[in-house]
């Protein structure tokens, strides 16, 4: 371990039950400097020999065993969960620091690390160095860490170490670590995801974010967050953190690690990609024609939330950012990184920024983009008009943006696409101008139109007529009246009894009934 001082680390108060919630971290002025251990004093089977790094939470000392070899052992009165430190010392993962021995010695917790001469990361390292030594290690202890459900909470410099021949690095204090969405057992101000400085739980993007955190700082030299309080933290966070150094891709992963959407956040699949010199997004890039571009165009949806690098990448980015993917679209922006990929889908993007619509014009690009297997519509992904009508008929889906869909001629549009006859779309257009007086009628007209039959489907039956739905409630008497509220909750039966021409009836049955 580094002979420095490390940043300060919240732990939980030193009589908390449940030994997770963090405290408040105490001022500079009241760290205390004075160690709590002495020289050749003992732990365990390890002498002290002089201390590395106080501070009011831990001490670190330099230690040796009884045949002289060197060691790093940290102290405090907190004792970490013993069972999650098992599970870590069962991993077989060469950039996780070796716990040697853990214990408590006259109510102090101590464990035992191996000295690493090399000290931790420090100073300024080029790129270079980032994406073939730091990065990779770190990518391959948190996988190793995540995938055994323990969250390590404190990623910082000062916690990654040197290798001896300088050729990667190990990560390492465990005194933080907790279960995946648990509260952290503790945590650093200046490298803490806005959820955990919240109170929110730990997840695997928590520690991407402290990761996003460390590169900045190793790739400047300056920490973009400075502060001795959680509240103090939270207002930079809310007053914006970028990293505005680097090359080009790099700010982009660092800003992406720093998303304050732990669901929009880079992580692992993205720093492998920048690790291997590729854009990262989505999926693996696809490649059309046999040959890639030396220089790969991206997508920024609302830079840091997303960057697509390939087809499923924009998918993704249009369905999260669907008003800013109608700009980008409209402004030509997403052209030239289609053609990248197929010259056609380029030209059909082109194309379809001639309609008057951008939204219309988004709509058959995701389309097109999804060789017709799904569409995009207003931030949701749909495989077909089935889904929409039951988003629709759940009441995810708006009634104004079903109408908006007739209107713009997206209906019509699909069902050409999929083969529809003449007939079937006579009677789509002729639901268009309907629903621009009785919109209601005209949605459920159209997707009773899609089902092709006269009943509704319902949990794998068709049912008719009345008759048949009173049939279907007489097998379900236990549950009569659950099985009642579900028919009067669902739009997909009001739409179809507004089919049958009983609308104004089942709006009195509703009513009365107060449902």
């Amino acid at each position: 371990m580094a002979i420095r001082e490390m940043e300060k680390t919240v732990h939980a108060a030193a009589d908390s039950t449940q030994n997770t919630i963090p405290s408040v971290c105490c001022g500079i002025s009241a760290q205390r400097k004075v160690p709590i251990l002495h020289r050749g004093g003992v732990l365990g089977e390890f002498r002290l020999v002089s201390p590395m790094s106080v501070t009011g939470v831990s001490e670190v000392w330099f230690a040796v065993d009884g045949y002289g070899e060197q060691y790093a052992a940290k102290a405090a009165r907190l004792h970490p969960d013993r069972e999650l430190l098992e599970r870590i010392r069962l991993l077989d993962c060469k950039n996780l620091m070796e716990l040697i021995d853990c214990g408590e010695e006259e109510g102090v917790w101590y464990e035992i690390y191996p000295y690493y001469k090399n000290g931790c990361l420090s100073g300024v390292l080029s790129e270079e160095q980032i994406r073939e030594k730091v990065l990779p290690g770190l990518i391959n202890a948190l996988e190793h860490l995540h995938g055994s459900g323990i969250i390590h909470n404190d990623i910082k410099p000062e916690n990654i170490f040197w290798d001896d021949g300088f050729g990667s690095v190990v990560l390492g204090d465990y005194s933080c670590i907790s279960r995946k969405r648990t509260q952290p057992a503790g945590y650093t101000f200046s490298y803490a995801a806005p959820e955990i400085l919240l109170g929110d739980v730990c997840k695997s993007a928590s520690d991407w974010l402290s990761t996003g955190l460390t590169l900045a700082k190793l790739s400047g030299g300056d920490g973009l967050v400075k502060a001795e309080s959680a509240q103090e933290a939270c207002m930079q966070w809310e007053q914006g953190i970028r990293f505005t150094g680097g090359s080009a891709l790099f700010r982009q992963l660092v800003n992406g690690m720093l998303h304050a959407d732990p669901k929009r956040r880079l992580g692992p699949n993205a720093a492998k990609k920048w690790c291997g010199n590729a854009a990262f997004g989505g999926e693996e890039r696809i490649v059309s024609h046999g040959r890639t571009e030396r220089e790969p165009v991206t997508v920024a949806f609302e830079n840091p939330a997303w960057i697509a690098a390939d087809l499923s990448g924009l998918l993704k980015g249009i369905e999260e950012h669907w008003d800013y993917a109608v700009f980008l679209h409209q402004q030509g922006r997403l052209d030239r990184f289609l053609r990248q990929f197929d010259m056609e889908l380029g030209e059909k993007s082109r194309n379809y920024r001639r309609l008057p619509n951008g939204e219309a014009a988004l709509f058959q690009l995701t389309l097109a983009v999804a060789r017709g297997e799904s569409f995009i519509w207003r931030g949701t992904a749909y495989r077909d008009l089935t889904e929409m009508e039951e988003k629709w008929g759940q009441g995810g889906l708006s009634e104004k943006d079903i109408v908006t869909f007739l209107q713009c001629g997206l209906a019509a549009y699909y069902l050409e696409k999929k083969g529809a006859t003449r007939e079937q779309l006579a009677y789509v257009k002729r639901l268009q101008d309907l629903s621009r007086v009785h919109a209601f009628e005209a949605c459920s007209q159209l997707f009773q139109a899609l089902r092709g039959d006269d009943g509704l489907r319902w949990e794998n039956e068709v049912l008719h007529d009345l008759r048949d739905v009173v049939n279907w409630l007489s097998e379900r008497v236990p549950a009569l009246d659950e099985e009642i509220d579900k028919f009067f909750r669902d739009r997909r039966f009001e739409a179809w009894m507004a089919y049958q021409g009983m609308g104004d009836i089942f709006r009195e049955i509703r009513r009365k009934c107060e449902i």
